[in-house]
């Protein structure tokens, strides 16, 4: 089992990369975990990332040595438009020519589905008939819309899986019709270390931390149900969003402090370390959003395992993806999505019960990484 090779292919680069390529945040805090993950199980990764240049790097960050486990297309940074959306598709070419001279029949491979990689990975498949482990966080023609073709290429690369990794249990029940091999992978599961205690200034300190879109809700919620809070609360929100959106939320804000004696303050957005020791300091953490919202059924609230390894009680919209889960337990829902149904199940909280969701989280990872072994041991 020691040293078995594995391509893990989806548009990665490192979060402290001095070049940007193109990919998102929360794909590369996923695909960064499950490739300790993989290391953690005894294999030896190569990350194979189609993802082109996108800011102007400078002589140094050209000359700084990347990752030889990560493999990237030849690229150039470019302010024009046209020339980006070349570069995009010969980004993709080169992929698609590099795995066909890289890979090999029953290569073990884990792809992280994308809408950019569905034909080329179908077509690879086919071609080399290596084992696809595929990687599937959520169904985008259930959050896009995408036309009949494009719908049918996504459920044909499906099928064609020979295991999955899935984000949710009810992935699994919807995807998983022949019930090939699958493992569950909620997030990441790194307990944070403890650099922080919470705050013991007579208040109950709430947070919420995410996006600021209003078609989302969240945080547009949260601040509401700050008014049928009382001063024995401090209610912090921290995100980002547009400048309108954020214009939006900071003017809701002032609105509903006038209010409530509870406390509201806007406190910026967080990341890293200081996002790690902000949230630490608080007791609750707040996972608001709209519940009928289709991705809601296949796609996992990353902000929930983030508040729990950093130790917080999180109070959340429910939903059947974390119903079914394996943290369930570890939730307080509000029944009714309300800001006074919210703030109700906030007060209903005794912070003096015992609670530990690091090690349920640890637990998680050790089962995870169990999980591979095994497909490692038999590969």
């Amino acid at each position: 089992m020691k040293g078995q090779k594995i391509k893990y292919i989806g548009f990665y680069c490192p979060p402290d990369s001095p070049i940007k390529r193109s990919c998102s945040l929360a794909a590369v805090t996923k695909m960064t975990y499950i490739i300790q993950a993989l290391k953690n199980a005894g294999a030896d990764v190569e990350i194979v990332s189609p993802a082109w240049i996108t800011e102007k790097p400078t002589v140094k960050q050209l000359s700084s040595k990347n990752d030889k486990k990560i493999v990237y297309p030849p690229s150039i940074y470019t302010s024009s438009r046209i020339l980006r959306h070349i570069l995009m598709w010969f980004s993709l070419l080169w992929l698609f020519f590099y795995l066909i001279f890289h890979i090999k029949k029953d290569d073990f491979v884990i792809v992280y589905h994308s809408m950019y990689l569905v034909r080329i990975i179908t077509w690879l498949k086919k071609l080399k008939k290596f084992d696809l482990i595929l990687e599937v966080e959520e169904i985008y023609s259930d959050v896009s819309h995408y036309s009949r073709l494009k719908t049918k290429r996504e459920f044909d690369l499906f099928k064609l899986a020979d295991k999955y990794l899935f984000s949710t249990e009810l992935l699994n029940i919807k995807l998983n019709k022949e019930n090939k091999p699958f493992a569950i992978n909620y997030g990441t599961y790194q307990v944070e270390d403890i650099c922080e205690t919470p705050l013991n200034d007579g208040r109950i300190h709430v947070v919420y931390a995410g996006t600021f879109d209003l078609h989302k809700g969240g945080a547009k919620t949260a601040v509401l149900a700050g008014q049928f809070l009382d001063e024995r609360y401090h209610l912090h929100i921290l995100g980002f969003g547009s400048k309108d959106e954020t214009e939006c939320i900071l003017s809701l804000i002032n609105e509903v402090s006038t209010k409530t004696s509870a406390r509201i303050t806007y406190d910026g957005c967080l990341r890293g370390d200081e996002y790690k020791k902000f949230i630490q300091r608080c007791h609750i953490g707040l996972s608001t959003q709209i519940p009928d919202a289709k991705f809601n059924d296949t796609s996992f609230p990353s902000k929930v395992l983030s508040y729990l390894s950093n130790g917080l009680r999180v109070v959340s919209v429910k939903i059947p993806v974390l119903t079914a889960s394996r943290i369930n337990d570890l939730l307080y829902y509000y029944e009714d999505s309300t800001p006074q149904s919210i703030a109700d199940t906030i007060k209903s909280i005794d912070l003096s019960s015992s609670f530990s969701s690091r090690e349920r989280l640890r637990e998680l990872d050790e089962d995870f990484i169990s999980t591979i072994q095994e497909w490692i041991r038999k590969s």
